[in-house]
């Protein structure tokens, strides 16, 4: 295929075309097909009656599939070519390849006439052109609704080949992208294996004994995590800023992922008296103490960094890993281990909405203690696996931002592709 510059454009309500494209509604080219609500008592996880498609299976954030055993004719069913496109909860997510009964929050787009094809359809409800439409268009607060932002959507469509190489260009970088997704997976799938088997059976151990936690390998011991700590501290309740100025301090955001996020950071501005205590060190670790969401409670991250002054707020609490006793790189991971999430949530305990948990329950949880020589070897391969997922999640990033910007000159008309 060959690129050129387009040097010819049309002003248009959406932006400047290149001058042979058209801007049509979405109305016109596409038959929008709603699905249905049968209600959450006809669902069920047992593989029985028909897939039924929700807007959070589009935007990935449902993990088990759920089916419904509603009478047929009150379904709406797609097909994996269809293009799905969800106008409530998460307005403005696309996607396809899902087959089975659509909720009443997505749509169906059907092309109706020859002028489009459904590959370009896809990638165009992707582009900015139609996300900010819906964005202009979206209405509630819990629960998002975007619906009449149809009767608005306009999209550029150039001529019928041009529409198959974008869209062809496009899909390439889209299969990229599944492939990273599904090493992603697998490695998550084996780090997951790899923790439970070294994190309660340890490296080459044959002999077993009962604890408080279930079965661990002889030689180890069960201590209160208290035991291998020379402090534990609560955060600062003072009010950050993402103004730059002061010190930056991290919150539960910067914590979530398993490991410490240094992006849109916050900051405060503490005397040094007040931030002498709160000061992070290399090896301390962060465990989020209080949130609505009992799911986050104890989740926690290593704090590696030996330059700068970092604090952390409040929601959160920092415990200081005694190393003559605990490899902070051992203790992290069984802390985010089935065994210590175990124990977190049956500690915390409700107030005002929030689940806590306190020092004192953080000082009882129990853990499991091989030598440090063992301790090392399961840090290490642990976190070769680490080293391996956060390479292929920034490979992703990367595609997703090439992607980004193809589109901008492709769906736009700034590059045009010509030829085979």
């Amino acid at each position: 295929m060959m690129f050129y510059k387009e040097t010819e454009f049309q002003d248009t309500s959406i932006g400047k075309i290149p001058s042979d494209w058209q801007i049509i509604a979405i109305q016109k080219v596409c038959d929008l097909i709603r699905g249905t609500e049968p209600g959450s008592k006809s669902y069920n996880t047992k593989g029985r009656g028909y897939r039924f498609i929700r807007v959070s299976d589009l935007s990935k954030q449902i993990l088990e599939p759920v089916f419904t055993n509603e009478n047929e004719r009150r379904l709406i069913f797609c097909n994996r070519e269809d293009v799905l496109l969800a106008l409530d909860g998460v307005p403005g997510v696309v996607n396809r390849g899902f087959e089975g009964a659509i909720s009443s929050g997505i749509r169906i787009l059907k092309p109706k006439t020859s002028n489009i094809i459904k590959d370009f359809l896809f990638q165009i409800l992707q582009h900015g052109i139609v996300e900010r439409v819906i964005a202009n268009h979206t209405t509630g607060t819990t629960i998002k609704h975007a619906s009449r932002a149809i009767d608005f959507i306009k999209i550029p469509v150039p001529i019928f080949t041009e529409q198959e190489k974008i869209a062809h260009i496009l899909s390439v970088i889209d299969d990229t992208i599944v492939k990273t997704d599904k090493v992603i997976a697998r490695t998550e799938r084996l780090k997951k294996g790899l923790m439970q088997h070294l994190l309660t059976k340890g490296i080459g151990h044959k002999e077993y004994k009962d604890t408080l936690v279930g079965k661990t390998p002889k030689t180890w011991q069960t201590v209160k995590l208290g035991e291998v700590l020379n402090d534990i501290k609560y955060g600062t309740s003072v009010k950050a800023t993402s103004n730059g100025q002061g010190f930056p301090v991290l919150g539960i955001p910067n914590v979530l992922g398993g490991k410490i996020d240094k992006s849109s950071l916050r900051y405060v501005d503490l005397p040094e008296s007040e931030r002498r205590n709160l000061m992070l060190e290399d090896g301390d670790i962060l465990l989020v103490r209080t949130n609505a969401n009992p799911d986050y409670i104890g989740r926690c991250a290593l704090f590696e960094n030996k330059r700068g002054t970092w604090l952390y707020a409040s929601y959160l609490i920092r415990i200081r890993p005694d190393k003559q006793k605990v490899l902070p790189a051992y203790l992290v991971k069984f802390l985010q281990s089935e065994r210590a999430r175990r124990q977190f949530l049956s500690i915390a305990r409700t107030s005002a909405g929030n689940y806590n948990i306190n020092s004192q329950g953080i000082r009882a949880v129990a853990v499991c203690m091989p030598s440090l020589p063992e301790q090392q070897k399961i840090a290490e391969i642990l976190s070769t696996i680490d080293n391996k997922l956060e390479l292929e999640r920034n490979e992703k990033v990367r595609l997703e931002r090439v992607k980004r910007g193809l589109m901008d000159l492709l769906l736009t008309g700034k590059v045009r592709v010509k030829g085979d």
